[in-house]
């Protein structure tokens, strides 16, 4: 009989990651009401709706004539109190030397006294005032608490404002923050500073990074899963607080691990095997002990290392000892993700995908 034809293919070292997944809403972690401590007209607005401000960026400006004049007047009134209260340390100093030179008398004294403490106090009450009346001047200028997103504003300029009204809302985009829940068969492998890749409908082709920050502690009686918190990355602003998203979290990485296409294995009441070329073109039946599957390949936990040959296609015409014709797998690619890894998904509606083993 003439050899068989068969495709070859060559074991290769790839990257398995094992991952699970959940889905959740992206959410900002602080969201701040911008609300007055005063009341009073609103001047001016300075930004513009949906648009990201820096920390300490100016928001709202209201009328503040009439507390800059109260400023003004508790400030004279401040310095004439010092210039009094100079006077009186003078006076103090200058009776103090004459009572101790028996000039003057106790009474003198303890008036100069009384005096100049008096006028001490008085200063500290004024510079109280004056502290006050800058913090209220202060607070007529609201500012961004954090670099965020910041939303509609609900009043206009000219508006008369009350002390607590709501202006406008703004959120911390960076980092996001990612809450999803996973069944509890994984609660022993997912730990704070793993890793995760989140995916939202927005960006369908763009994956962006997040670290998990907490995992919650009890399983739910009724669902039989447990809460994750995740943060996410987002530098650039582009995500949004409402995102929908599915949270990707890698629990197993097998690193240069021997692999084939999953048509090279051969199924047998014992397990799998595979068929090994040799140099001859003769072929030999070889066990192989399988592991994590992803993208139509299978990782080989025992079995033959990288770079040996086997059949890829054409197995049901061939056995143990039998010379092969063989054509390499022209169409083969090293189809393994730049710079990562295999990735096989425990999807969250179904839990575990078929075949393979984590």
């Amino acid at each position: 009989d003439s050899a068989p034809a068969v495709i070859a293919t060559t074991v290769r070292a790839r990257t398995f990651a094992d991952t699970v997944r959940g889905i959740g809403t992206l959410r900002s972690p602080s969201v701040v009401h911008i609300a007055p401590e005063s009341e009073g007209i609103l001047r001016q607005i300075h930004f513009r709706e949906g648009a990201v401000v820096e920390a300490g960026e100016t928001l709202f400006t209201f009328d503040h004539r009439k507390l800059q004049h109260r400023l003004d007047s508790r400030r004279a009134s401040l310095r004439s109190a010092e210039a009094r209260a100079d006077n009186a340390q003078i006076t103090f100093e200058r009776v103090q030397q004459l009572r101790r030179d028996n000039v003057a008398t106790a009474d003198e004294y303890d008036r100069a006294r009384s005096e100049l403490n008096a006028v001490q106090a008085e200063v500290e009450q004024w510079r109280a005032d004056v502290a006050l009346a800058e913090e209220e001047l202060a607070d007529t200028v609201l500012k961004a608490p954090f670099e965020g997103v910041i939303a509609e504003r609900l009043v206009d300029a000219g508006n008369y404002v009350q002390i607590g009204e709501r202006l406008a809302t703004i959120y911390r985009i960076d980092p996001l923050e990612m809450s999803f829940r996973l069944p509890e068969r994984y609660r022993g492998r997912i730990l704070p500073g793993q890793h995760v890749e989140i995916l939202v409908a927005a960006y369908p082709d763009e994956r962006f990074e997040g670290r998990i920050e907490y995992v919650g502690p009890a399983i739910s009686e009724s669902t039989r899963d447990f809460l994750v918190k995740a943060n996410v990355n987002n530098e650039e602003s582009r995500l949004r607080p409402g995102f929908f998203g599915t949270a990707r979290v890698v629990i197993d990485e097998r690193a240069e691990r021997p692999s084939v296409p999953e048509e090279a294995l051969v199924s047998t009441r014992r397990g799998y095997t595979v068929f090994v070329i040799d140099d001859d073109n003769t072929v030999d039946m070889v066990p192989v002990e399988i592991g994590l599957r992803s993208n139509g390949h299978v990782e080989l936990r025992e079995g033959p290392d990288p770079g040996t040959r086997v059949v890829r296609q054409g197995q049901l015409r061939i056995s143990p000892g039998r010379s092969v014709t063989v054509t390499d797998d022209e169409d083969e690619v090293d189809d393994e993700p730049p710079g990562g890894a295999m990735t096989r998904d425990h999807p969250p509606e179904t839990g575990d995908a078929p075949g393979g083993d984590a």
